[in-house]
Formats: structure tokens, sequence, C-alpha cells
């Protein structure tokens, strides 16, 4: 009774989940086909690397959120499985009929019934938890990202404020990352429940309520943490990110051109060969850093590099603006690519068993 039970809840909190993430997806989706020619500094190992665009960033999370979703999918069959096998998982007090009766009760609460007992057997909560917890890191890791960039020294994004919202209680210029701040936390907190529902997995014989009671307390907490963060990052971005092109594009050109040495590099690689070319870049690129001169200005003055270009050619190769790849293109496949709607998200099942009621659980994503 009580992990059908659980089952059952896990179905009804199962729906709101999809709800949120396809509602967060079609958020992010419209801010990054608005965004895919925005041109910002992409960063590796927290150093400006080479451009890319805002919107390309964006494409990335929809992407990531889309396998999510594909997950829930692949998982509900799985996961939405009754249990009516008696005290040690043999159906002897049902007698013959055991299997039959199983399967007809658990049909009349919308499940599927289980081949064997699953008293001990936990792995199909475990999946249901894993769930939530890479759908929670995964915004976790949106909400990082923009707590980061909302840093004063990058201040490329910033979050949605509201008329009268105070920042801090001392400080009368700060604007708080309030929001992404408890969704990076939430998304631990989620996370951290794992760790327990992991032990009450290692069960004894064909019951344990040493560990079994552990998903008691584990499992709601873990419910309850992620509906907090999907319900605040639906939120925030209903809100509106408040996103600074002037300063995106501000900060492409705070290295003076060196942004680009890749693709001086990629040009001069024909004439000399590529480890040729990357060895002079990277030594007139030190150069222009310890001199604090520009790098367009460095190239055109190193000697070993008369004659391979011009100024206005340089000018070409140093707009940041013009060397994104196929960011935009890649928006556009993330955007259009068809993401299959399988009948194991569980909206059938869900509908029927609880009525119409909750058609809006299943809502198609919003734009």
């Amino acid at each position: 009774i009580l992990d059908t039970g659980l089952i059952l809840q896990i179905r009804d909190a199962w729906g709101l989940v999809v709800q949120r993430l396809r509602g967060i997806r079609g958020h992010l989706l419209t801010l990054a086909l608005r965004h895919k020619h925005t041109a910002m500094v992409a960063r590796t190992h927290g150093q400006h690397a080479l451009p890319t665009t805002f919107g390309y960033k964006v494409a990335v999370w929809v992407d990531e959120i889309d396998r999510h979703l594909e997950r829930f999918d692949e998982a509900y069959a799985r996961v939405m499985v009754g249990n009516l096998t008696g005290a040690v998982g043999t159906l002897a007090g049902l007698g013959p009929q055991g299997l039959d009766v199983q399967r007809r009760t658990l049909e009349s609460l919308g499940l599927a019934a289980p081949l064997s007992s699953w008293h001990s057997a936990r792995d199909r909560i475990l999946e249901a938890a894993w769930l939530l917890v890479q759908a929670s890191a995964t915004l976790g890791r949106v909400a990082n990202e923009i707590y980061h960039l909302q840093r004063t020294e990058i201040d490329e994004v910033r979050e949605g404020r509201r008329a009268g919202q105070v920042g801090s209680s001392t400080m009368p210029h700060k604007q708080n990352p309030s929001t992404v701040d408890l969704i990076s936390a939430l998304s631990r907190l989620v996370r951290a429940q794992m760790v327990a529902l992991t032990d009450a997995a290692f069960q004894m014989h064909e019951r344990d309520g040493t560990t079994w009671r552990i998903e008691w307390a584990a499992l709601p907490e873990l419910f309850i943490y992620a509906g907090a963060l999907l319900a605040r990052m639906e939120g925030l971005l209903l809100a509106g990110l408040e996103v600074r092109e002037a300063r995106m594009r501000s900060n492409l050109d705070l290295l003076g051109g060196l942004i680009l040495s890749e693709r001086v590099m990629l040009a001069l690689a024909p004439r000399c060969g590529k480890q040729t070319a990357h060895h002079l870049v990277h030594d007139i690129a030190l150069q222009a850093q310890d001199a604090g001169v520009c790098f367009r200005d460095a190239l055109l003055g190193d000697p070993r590099l008369r004659g391979c270009f011009s100024p206005q050619m340089l000018d070409d190769l140093l707009d940041p603006t013009a060397y994104t790849g196929l960011a935009a293109e890649m928006v556009d496949l993330v955007a259009t690519k068809a993401r299959p709607r399988a009948s194991g998200d569980g909206a059938e099942a869900l509908m029927a068993t609880q009525g119409n009621t909750n058609q809006s659980l299943y809502a198609t994503e919003g734009m």
C-alpha cells in the first residue's frame, strides 16, 4: 500500500515537473532566438576565449532541457508501476489468481503491474529521483551562469527588477541576484537528497525497515526542493532577464583584439603552416600584452609578418561579431528539431486516471 501510494504521489508530481520544465524551455528558447546574433565573450577556464552569441549560450541550455524531457518520457513506463505482491512478494495469500488480482487492481489505479515484487528493489524510486537531480543540476548551472554574468566586472546579464525592489538593506546601489542565488542553493539541496536515497536502496532480504524509512523523509524533501527551484526559475524568466548588449560588445573589446588571435593564426597558416603560425601569433600576443598595445598594432609592427596583412584585412579579421561561427545556425537547429512526444510522458495515463481537470499539466510549451 505504501509503495503503490508513493508511486501515485510521484505520478501527480511528475506532471507538475514536466509542465514547469516545458514552460522554462519555452521561455529560454524565445530568449535564444531573440539573441542568436548578439555577440558576446565565450569564456573557458574563467578567461576570455573566443566570441560566441548569447543566443547560442542559451540554446545549449534548451538542448540540455530537451534531453531531460526525453528522459522523463522514456522513464515514465518504468517508474509508474505499483506493487501488490504480499508480505514477501510471492502473492501466496491471493492464491493462483494473484497475478490477475494485482494486474486488475493496479490497472484501476492507472499503474502497470510488476513482473516481480520490488519491495527491496528501489531502482524505480532512484530513477525518479535521479531525473529530478539531473534537471535541477542543469537549472542550477544556468542560475550560476547568470550569477557570474551579473558580476559588476562583467555585467552582461541582470535579473529583472521589480519597481521598488531593494537589493541590499544597507547599500542602496546594489542589485543582488537574489533569485539565482536561491535557485543555485536549491539545486544543491536536491542533489544532497540523492545520497540518502542511494543509502535507502541497500535493502536487506525481502524488505528492510531500516533503509525503507529513509525514503519517507528524503524523497518528499527532494520533490519539494525541486518544485521550489522550478517555480523560481520560471518566475525569473517570466519577469525577464535584462540582456546588456552594449556591455557584451565592450567586453569583446576588452583585450584589444586578442580574442581574435585564433582567427589571425588560421589566416596566417596557409603561408607558413599552422604550428609556425601559432608560435608567431602567440609570441606577438604576449608582446602586445606586456607592452600594453592593441593586437592590431602589434601585428602590423612585427617585421616577421611584413606583407602578410593589410590594415583593412586586419580590421576585418579582428571584428568579433564576424567570428561567431555557426552559432546562429545551431540556435535554429535546436529550435526546429523534432522532439518526440512519446506516450511515456504520461499524458494519456494521467488524464485517464485523474480526468480532464489535469489537462493543463500537459499543455504544450509556451513560446
